[in-house]
């Protein structure tokens, strides 16, 4: 159930010109309509894609998206965050920027009626290029690879040098195999493969759309590659904290660190850059939200991120394994049993857990100001789950202690630790962070 869409505000003034101007806006799937999940799932918020802009003024509206608007298809065929996208050049509709473009061929567009009461302004930093870094170049049998010495969220801008009608292709890879080749079985069933169909002879710039990679290697077929650029991405936090030491493996270390949340922030918190999830986990969210709060000025994403979470909470208060919550209970399959990913302790705990680190790590109580309801109803849930026992009881599934080095390697749940106690500690944990909350504000 789609309850939140974000809207951004942007200055246009300087992309104004005297005389006729024209809008283009370019939609992909995203998140909305777009596979994602390891369930392989579609459409998971609506099957339309559509707009919503306006331009103002001091005097009022100048132009919004009505039925006098048109559309057609552009040079972008397909495009995945999981599976990269492919792109023909040759389609690109000529002129499209200008007035005097022909839409003669387009079809008129539709109104589709949306619930404007859920449209709100975006309150955290929007995705933004953080970094490019050149990419250094290995030949190699029928292909060309190249290595941007560091993982990154993101694509490669690619310069290359062919002739219209030539296929270049380009895979992502966080590492490589002994052999060289990139090692690819990590990803899973996501492609991670750009391809672009070249609309000239001579040197082309290439970048995808709608998409990005988590990747250090890539390789490129189909063209002569002129130079590569690593583009990272990432929601544009400011850094709030340096590190340097006498040890160059610790600097490292906090390095890798710093790097890992670049790549895991791009727009949630996610568990991963690469394969094909990529999402909210609330216990990676939870393990990391201290960290992440020192290294950056990260609260107006946490507080973004924490207003998802509570609009996926359940009636009874219960919190998601994922926010946003595309998660349906026959897609977790744990020992070939599905399993219900509501209200997992060590993950929902997130609920608690994720606004009193921001408030340590900032000193404002406004994020538990706007989260004080949805951490009264998560503990009241886990009280009335409690009953009239003061411990939780033993349920069929909890994640415990995940990824346990002991614990079988396709039941990481079964750890040495029980699970009951896990689940206890983080119940007292959010009753005490309430408690502490609630003399706050």
């Amino acid at each position: 159930d789609l309850k939140r869409v974000l809207v951004d505000t942007l200055d246009v003034t300087a992309l104004l010109r005297e005389g006729g101007n024209t809008i283009v806006l370019e939609v992909g799937d995203g998140w909305y309509r777009g596979r994602m999940g390891f369930a392989d799932r579609t459409r998971i918020y609506g099957d339309r894609s559509g707009a919503l802009a306006q331009i103002d003024t001091e005097d009022g509206v100048l132009v919004a998206t009505d039925a006098s608007w048109r559309g057609g298809f552009g040079a972008t065929r397909t495009a995945s965050i999981y599976d990269g996208s492919d792109i023909d050049l040759r389609l690109a509709p000529d002129g499209v920027h200008e007035t005097g473009f022909d839409d003669g061929a387009w079809t008129a567009a539709e109104v589709i009626e949306a619930d404007l009461s859920r449209f709100e302004p975006r309150s955290a930093p929007p995705v933004r290029t953080v970094a490019e870094l050149p990419m250094r170049r290995t030949e190699r049998d029928g292909s060309v690879q190249f290595d941007a010495g560091q993982n990154v969220s993101g694509w490669v801008r690619l310069v290359v040098r062919g002739r219209e009608g030539d296929v270049v292709t380009i895979r992502h890879a966080e590492i490589l195999e002994p052999s060289g080749d990139l090692h690819t079985a990590a990803l899973r069933s996501a492609k991670a493969t750009d391809s672009y169909v070249l609309a000239s002879d001579g040197e082309t710039t290439l970048e995808p759309r709608f998409t990005f990679h988590g990747f250090q290697h890539a390789e490129v077929t189909g063209a002569e590659v002129v130079s590569a650029t690593a583009i990272a991405i990432s929601s544009d936090l400011p850094v709030r904290s340096t590190f340097r030491s006498s040890s160059g493996a610790l600097d490292q270390f906090h390095s890798n660190v710093l790097w890992s949340q670049r790549d895991n922030f791009v727009s949630v918190p996610t568990d991963c850059p690469q394969r094909d999830e990529r999402l909210g986990w609330t216990g990676d969210a939870l393990a990391f939200a201290p960290t992440a709060s020192t290294l950056m000025d990260a609260e107006s994403f946490w507080r973004g991120w924490l207003l998802d979470l509570e609009a996926d909470q359940t009636d009874e208060g219960g919190v998601a394994s994922v926010v946003p919550d595309i998660i349906r209970r026959s897609d977790m399959l744990m020992g070939g049993v599905t399993v219900d990913n509501m209200g997992r302790a060590a993950w929902a705990d997130a609920a608690t857990f994720v606004p009193w680190a921001v408030y340590t790590a900032g000193g404002s109580d406004e994020v538990l100001r706007q989260q004080l309801r949805s951490m009264r109803r998560w503990v009241e849930h886990l009280r009335r789950r409690a009953g009239d026992e003061v411990l939780l009881p033993t349920e069929p599934f909890q994640y415990g202690d995940w990824l346990d080095p002991d614990a079988p390697g396709e039941r990481p749940w079964e750890a040495k630790v029980s699970s009951d106690y896990v689940a206890n500690a983080f119940y007292v944990h959010s009753a005490r962070l309430l408690a502490r909350a609630e003399s706050l504000v």
